[in-house]
């Protein structure tokens, strides 16, 4: 990995509010990400190109990103913490249509808060 995400990964992985974050790798194979994350991306290639959306890449999308506004207790064992993100412009609700949170797994870091 390239840029401020190295010192990140190396360091203290607690995330707390204020912190920047976006999903992670583990995240966009969860079935209900996958599915919430795909129609975020149709819906803004559709804007960026109505005409012809299959043409717009992934890399000229906005990325997806958010900060963490709360930290709860988790339901289960297994799950201590539970993240809820406020996401910039088209974000996803939660990790799936009755959880409006994230376990610190869906989440990558990408900036700590000062």
């Amino acid at each position: 990995m390239r840029g401020g995400y190295d010192a990140l990964e190396q360091g203290d992985s607690k995330m707390k509010t204020g912190d920047l974050v976006t999903i992670s790798a583990y995240g966009r194979r969860l079935v209900s990400l996958r599915e919430v994350l795909s129609r975020r991306t149709y819906k803004l290639k559709q804007a960026m190109n109505p005409q012809n959306p299959h043409l717009v890449t992934d890399e000229s999308l906005p990325p997806l990103v958010g900060i963490v506004t709360k930290i709860g207790e988790g339901r289960y064992s297994w799950n201590s913490q539970q993240y809820t993100v406020s996401w910039a412009g088209e974000g996803i609700p939660g990790r799936s249509r009755y959880e409006k949170s994230f376990t610190r797994k869906d989440l990558k870091m990408v900036s700590k808060a000062k």
